[in-house]
């Protein structure tokens, strides 16, 4: 079958004019990133702001810049006045803990705020040449939508509360559809007051936790662990500030997982900087996390044909162009 091909939706638009299979240098690429970059940097209103900051991280112990953004959501600004509302980074759910009353260690918040990383800038060092070459692709939501059971990845060090037992394909993302489907069609949305109070019934139905491995106050419940509420109104408001960067042109998906579920979920096609090495053919192939069932997905790219296939336990499900 032929998954439909939906739309995809940019923050700016830089982005826009692409098209899925051309194909950039590394140069070209960053020079899209740093234009993006700019438009961030001039947040500066009553509904968005942003500010940047910089940190070392990575065993290279370069510095990594990432930019807080602020901002107020629509569904909050149509329907009254903005709610206040409480977050915390302690205590089960991180940072996705949200109240609508005071508890000790909460914060006092009016609006959203975002943490936006420009992936490829930060990799500028002599990884790649400036001539290693990217194709941007453009992955349907439809085919996301039909097959994926979980955003969580084996290779994350969270097992379950009680039992200890690793944490592989809990199933998560018809919980995560049918919350989403809940607030959507409620009449104001994503406002706090309407969604918290959904929050709180959703982690009563569904009380089963994870923990970290190692850092014992790292708990989440399970059906929304890895999934930024937060996030995923700014990916539906404004889009993708930037496409997804992969820095191994053999595997997809397994950095910004959170971005990929936060576009697809919000019923946009994910867009995507894939690198490419020179092949005879014109064909390569990249695997995903194991996000489908338990199961890994190859993905067979055609850059000549302009196709992908997709297979799942090695059987062909479906294609797209």
């Amino acid at each position: 079958m032929q998954f439909k091909k939906g739309s995809v939706k940019h923050w700016f638009d830089t982005f826009k004019r692409l098209k899925s299979f051309e194909i950039f240098t590394k140069k070209e690429v960053i020079d899209l990133y740093n234009d993006s970059v700019n438009h961030i940097d001039a947040f500066n209103s009553q509904k968005i702001k942003s500010e940047k900051y910089s940190d070392k991280k990575g065993l290279d112990g370069m510095n990594r810049d990432y930019w807080i953004v602020q901002f107020k959501g629509e569904d909050d600004l149509n329907n009254g006045v903005v709610d206040k509302f409480y977050l915390t980074n302690n205590g089960v759910g991180g940072e996705r803990s949200l109240s609508l009353e005071k508890k000790d260690g909460h914060i006092k918040q009016s609006g959203f705020a975002v943490s936006l990383n420009a992936d490829i800038i930060q990799y500028q060092d002599n990884r790649y040449s400036d001539n290693q070459k990217f194709v941007y692709l453009e992955i349907p939501c439809d085919f996301f939508n039909r097959y994926t059971t979980t955003n969580q990845l084996e290779e994350e060090p969270y097992v379950d509360y009680l039992t200890e037992e690793r944490n592989i394909d809990n199933k998560n993302l018809e919980i995560l559809k049918q919350f989403i489907e809940e607030v959507e069609s409620s009449p104001v949305g994503w406002k706090p007051s309407n969604f918290i109070p959904i929050v709180n019934k959703y982690d009563k139905r569904y009380p089963s936790l994870l923990k970290h491995e190692t850092r014992q106050n790292d708990i989440y419940f399970k059906w929304r662990q890895n999934f930024s509420i937060i996030s995923y109104i700014s990916i539906k408001e404004f889009g993708l500030a930037f496409p997804i960067w992969t820095q191994n042109n053999n595997n997809i998906f397994y950095d910004g997982i959170h971005r990929v579920v936060g576009t697809f979920l919000s019923k946009k096609d994910v867009p995507v900087f894939i690198r490419v090495d020179d092949t005879l053919d014109g064909v390569f192939s990249a695997t995903t996390p194991k996000i489908f069932n338990g199961k890994f997905c190859n993905l067979k790219i055609d850059l000549s044909n302009k196709e992908i296939k997709y297979f799942i336990d090695n059987k062909e499900v479906g294609y797209s162009k």
